[in-house]
């Protein structure tokens, strides 16, 4: 059994927060609409607000940010199989990069069209002494072990509830087939 992709993904989604000032190709688009992204090699749909910008991180399959630079939904798809359990152990890794969690890690999960998926949360300080929410969803299908980052880097900032209701919307739409 391999082990799903959590350090890479943590890893990637890492550089992409420490990369975002010189982002090639960003571009900038209407607010209030939605655009559509599908993976037919990794079968799987999502749609995000338009006016988010597509972030090339390496490891990762796909990664949005909000205009703001606060809110980040990434997706990293390898190779693999995973029962639930190795699935939730595993989530917990993800956050390490970020900080320390200010309130125990609450595991769960969440119901994807298409599969049921393992889901951690929880609000992080970072060593920036700001508050990260952060929510991690893991399913393995088909031979492949699915990745979702949802983040909103500081809840200080007027923008937090906004982008929080962009992430839960986009992870809504997430669709497995």
């Amino acid at each position: 059994m391999q082990r799903p992709p959590i350090h890479r993904a943590a890893a990637s989604l890492t550089l992409a927060l420490c990369c975002l000032l010189g982002l090639p190709g960003a571009s900038a688009r209407a607010a209030g609409t939605t655009v559509p992204y599908y993976n037919l090699r990794n079968s799987y749909a999502f749609t995000y607000p338009s006016n988010w910008i597509q972030l090339r991180v390496a490891g990762s399959d796909y990664a949005v940010l909000a205009p703001d630079l606060n809110g980040v939904l990434t997706v990293t798809v390898g190779p693999g199989v995973a029962t639930d359990s190795v699935l939730r152990k595993a989530l917990r890794a993800a956050f390490i990069p970020f900080g320390r969690p200010i309130h125990p890690i609450q595991l769960g999960t969440y119901n994807l069209q298409g599969g049921v998926a393992q889901q951690a949360q929880t609000v992080l300080e970072t060593p920036a002494h700001r508050q990260c929410a952060m929510t991690v969803l893991a399913i393995s299908r088909h031979q492949r072990v699915y990745l979702i980052m949802l983040v909103v880097q500081d809840l200080r900032q007027a923008s937090a509830t906004s982008d929080s209701q962009a992430l839960e919307a986009s992870l809504s739409s997430f669709a497995l087939f």
